[in-house]
C-alpha cells in the first residue's frame, strides 16, 4: 500500500475537486430492483393467432445464469464509489458536487425501465470513504467486493486505489480518475479511467500540441521537478517521440528550499536560451517558474503546461493569475472552462442532463463554472460510465464475465461520451478518452479558454 501525506493526498484531491462529492452514508447494500429473468415466461393464451410466433419468440429468448461474481439471473451488481466531501469540507478543501447518489441512480433506473442488460437489472451499491486514507478505501473496497459481490465499480477511486479491486479481488473498475501506472499494470481485471491515465496523459500532450503548432522548428524545453520522473514529467520523452528537440532542466532541490530551487531554475532558463528554445514547458513542477520567468528577465519564453491546472487550485496555491495570461495547456474536457456553453449545446450532454434532471428538476445541473454548485462534472461522469458500462456489458452477451467484458471492451471501438467526443475502448488503452482541448488562461475571467477544435489523439 503506497501512503501518502495528508498534503500531498489534498494537492491531488484538488486536481479532481470536481470530480468527487460525497453522496452520504450509503454503505448499506441497496435493495434490489425488481426485475424479471427472461429465463421465465406466461403461457400463451389457448387459440391465439399469434400462438407460433410468441412460441419462436420464447425459444429465442437469452438463458440468463449466474455467470460470474456479481452476476445473477437477473442482476449486475455493481460499486460506486465517492469520496466523504464533509471531511475534506473541514479542512478547507470545499467540494460541493450535489447529490452523487441521486445522479448515479437516476441514469441506472434508466437503463432498468428500458429492460436492463439484456434483461439483467442493474443494482447498484454506493459507498461513500475518507480520501486521506488509503486504508478507507481498502475497506470499501472489501466490503463491494467480497460482503456484496459486485461485479464491477465506477466512481472516485483515488491513486493506486483501483489496485484493491482489480488486482487483489479481480473486479472490474472504472475510476471516473485517471488510473496510475501502478494500477494499469498490475490490474488482473479489466480497468478503465475516463480520463487517459497518467501514463498516457504525457503522450496525449505531446501528439496534441505539436498538432498545433505550438513550437515549429525550435528545441524545447522542459522543466520537471526532483528525481522522480514520475507519470506526468515524462512528456520530455513524449514530445522526442514525436520528432522534437528536448533540452531537459531538472530541479532536484528540496520544494521547501525556496531559494535553491529558483537558481536551478534560472540555470535552466539560462541553459535553454542557449539553445535556442523558444518555448519552456513544465511538467509536473505547477506555476512556480513563471515568477522566476518574470523576476529574472527570462519572460521572453513562451510557456506551456503539460496539464491545466484546476481554477480552484490556481486560487488555493495563492498564484498570481497574471503569470498565466496567455499560458498554453491541454485540458481533458471543456468542464470547468470558461467554454461550458459550448457543452451545453451538445446533443449527448443534454441526453444526460435531461435524464437526470428528470428526477431532479429543471435546472438541476449547473453549467457555470464560478456558481458554488459544480455537478456538471459528476453528473456526466455517472452518465458516460453507466453508458460504457451497458455498452461494454451488452456487447459481452449473456455469459457475462471478467473475460468476455474484457474481450468487449478491447473490440468495442468508438464510444459516444458526453464529456469526451473522441473515446473508445481498444485494446492497449487504460483511459477511454481520445479527447484533448487545446485552452489558454484568460487571467481576467480567472478560466481556461478554448485556443482551437478539440483534437483526436487516436489518430
Amino acid at each position: 500500500m503506497i501512503v501518502q501525506s495528508p498534503r500531498t493526498i489534498l494537492v491531488t484531491l484538488a486536481i479532481f475537486a470536481v470530480l468527487a462529492a460525497s453522496c452520504g452514508d450509503s454503505s448499506e447494500p441497496a435493495d434490489a430492483p425488481d426485475s424479471t429473468s427472461t429465463t421465465s415466461t406466461a403461457a400463451p393464451a389457448t387459440g391465439d393467432p399469434g400462438d407460433e410466433a410468441d412460441d419462436s419468440a420464447i425459444a429465442d429468448a437469452p438463458v440468463l445464469t449466474a455467470s460470474a461474481p456479481g452476476v445473477t439471473e437477473t442482476v449486475i451488481r455493481i460499486g460506486v464509489m465517492s469520496v466523504d466531501a464533509e471531511e475534506l469540507a473541514n479542512l478547507g478543501v470545499v467540494i460541493n458536487a450535489g447529490d452523487i447518489e441521486a445522479q448515479w441512480r437516476s441514469f441506472i433506473d434508466a437503463v432498468n425501465n428500458d429492460g436492463g442488460i439484456l434483461g439483467r437489472q442493474i443494482e447498484p451499491h454506493f459507498v461513500t470513504y475518507s480520501a486521506l486514507s488509503d486504508s478507507a478505501s481498502e475497506v470499501a473496497c472489501v466490503m463491494l467486493t467480497e460482503d456484496i459481490e459486485v461485479f464491477w465499480v465506477g466512481g472516485s477511486i483515488l491513486r493506486d486505489n483501483p489496485l484493491c479491486f482489480t488486482d487483489l479481488h479481480e473486479t472490474i473498475a472504472f475510476p471516473a480518475q485517471a488510473a496510475s501506472p501502478a494500477a494499469v499494470e498490475r490490474s488482473i481485471a479489466p480497468i478503465r479511467s475516463l480520463p487517459p491515465s497518467q501514463t498516457d496523459q504525457a503522450n496525449v500532450f505531446a501528439r496534441a500540441s505539436v498538432a498545433t503548432g505550438l513550437y515549429g522548428d525550435d528545441p524545447v524545453g522542459v522543466i520537471r521537478a526532483g528525481a522522480d520522473r514520475g507519470p506526468v514529467a515524462v512528456v520530455a520523452d513524449a514530445l522526442r517521440r514525436e520528432g522534437l528537440t528536448v533540452i531537459e532542466g531538472d530541479v532536484s532541490a528540496a520544494a521547501g528550499d525556496r531559494l535553491a530551487v529558483d537558481q536551478q531554475i534560472a540555470v535552466a532558463f539560462e541553459r535553454f536560451r542557449s539553445d535556442g528554445v523558444t518555448t519552456v514547458v513544465l511538467a509536473g513542477i505547477g506555476a512556480g517558474p513563471l515568477e522566476v520567468a518574470q523576476n529574472s528577465g527570462y519572460d521572453d519564453f513562451s510557456f506551456a503546461l503539460a496539464t491545466a491546472l484546476d481554477p480552484g487550485i490556481i486560487e488555493r496555491q495563492g498564484i498570481d493569475p497574471a503569470l498565466l495570461d496567455g499560458v498554453f495547456s491541454m485540458s481533458e474536457s471543456l468542464i470547468g472552462t470558461a467554454d461550458q456553453a459550448t457543452l451545453a449545446a451538445d446533443e449527448r450532454v443534454q441526453r444526460c442532463v435531461q435524464i437526470y434532471e428528470q428526477q431532479a428538476g429543471k435546472g438541476t445541473v449547473e453549467f457555470d463554472p464560478t456558481a458554488e454548485l459544480a455537478n456538471l462534472g459528476p453528473t456526466l461522469q455517472a452518465c458516460d460510465l453507466i453508458d460504457t458500462l451497458v455498452a461494454v456489458a451488452t456487447a459481452a452477451g449473456t455469459d457475462l464475465n471478467n473475460d468476455t467484458f474484457g474481450a468487449a471492451l478491447e473490440a468495442i471501438g468508438e464510444l459516444p461520451l458526453a464529456i469526451f467526443p473522441f473515446a473508445s475502448g481498444a485494446a492497449g488503452k487504460f483511459g477511454l478518452s481520445d479527447t484533448a482541448y487545446p485552452v489558454r488562461y484568460d487571467s481576467a475571467q480567472l478560466l481556461w479558454t478554448l485556443d482551437g477544435e478539440a483534437i483526436n489523439t487516436s489518430s
